[in-house]
């Protein structure tokens, strides 16, 4: 049975939109272990001090989850989607601009927010855009684009520490967010 195009691409699009931010997110996630040692030696703080920029991170996407499934029965899927996409976008801007291993950590749980946001509405969008005959492949796309995301955020990180500045990290995923958008 042939099926017209036209009719499909709204599907498409609504997943190379969420596949392309999910994307952005899966690379911000893994970015950051190259860069640690260098943030412990420019912000001359301890080791513990500096792995909480990772921690932050994690704490704040794994106990954001249920709110923000809770916040999708309450506004729907586009709207926290959007809203953790600007969160996250502005968090990993101030990031790049941050002048203490605080303002990183704090900025990292910001992140780990609106990454939450995203994380959980992502499936939820591209399954409910697919019909069950399709869903399947739509779903192997996302997981493939996050994992791609997942491995070019370690090499990112650390090609921009090594040839860059680690500020060069967040100002290159800043451009795969606007790019995305």
């Amino acid at each position: 049975m042939r099926t017209n195009r036209l009719t499909q691409t709204p599907q498409w699009m609504a997943l190379v939109t969420v596949a392309l931010r999910y994307f952005a997110v899966q690379l911000a996630m893994t970015s950051v272990p190259p860069i640690l040692p260098t943030l412990t030696r420019l912000f001359e703080a301890d080791v513990s001090l500096v792995s909480w920029v990772m921690t932050a991170y994690f704490l704040s996407v794994t106990s954001s989850m249920l709110m923000t499934g809770r916040l999708v029965d309450l506004i729907g899927y586009p709207q926290v989607f959007a809203g953790g996409m600007a969160l996250y976008t502005l968090a990993t801007l101030a990031y790049g601009l941050a002048h203490s291993i605080g303002q990183l950590i704090v900025l990292r749980g910001v992140q780990g927010l609106g990454g939450a946001m995203v994380f959980g509405t992502s499936l939820a969008i591209v399954t409910s855009a697919f019909p069950a005959s399709q869903r399947e492949r739509a779903v192997g796309a996302l997981v493939t684009v996050s994992s791609l995301g997942a491995m070019l955020g370690t090499v990112l990180g650390t090609l921009s520490v090594q040839y860059a500045t680690w500020r060069w990290t967040f100002y290159l995923e800043q451009q795969c967010l606007w790019t995305s958008s």
